[in-house]
């Protein structure tokens, strides 16, 4: 008599446990964006800004510095691993500049 032993070899796609969190920082300053993935190994992360890949941005943590004003924006990142793929929530990213003097005083 012969028996049969089903195997599975599937994964487990991935899912995201932690969301990446938006941040203020000064002009010229470090900010660093984080994503926690769960799911079967290996996992592969791309950042995007405003919907559009960011070049070398594949860890995941995603760094900036020094920050520009052209760096403000929304943010997130794509996780795919081979049994699928997962988005985060975007977070959005403000860079303030130095106080300025809007009215000058009178005597």
């Amino acid at each position: 008599r012969m028996i049969r032993v089903a195997q599975s070899f599937g994964g487990c796609p991935p899912g995201i446990v932690d969301q990446p969190r938006s941040s203020i920082v000064n002009l010229g300053g470090t900010t660093s964006f984080q994503v926690i993935a769960s799911g079967t190994v290996p996992l592969w992360y791309q950042w995007q800004k405003n919907l559009s890949n960011v070049t070398g941005a594949t860890n995941s943590t995603f760094t900036i510095s020094p920050a520009s004003a052209a760096d403000e924006g929304s943010y997130r990142c794509i996780v795919t691993s081979p049994y699928g793929s997962v988005t985060s929530d975007a977070a959005t990213l403000t860079v303030i500049g130095p106080p300025s003097i809007l009215v000058q005083p009178t005597n």
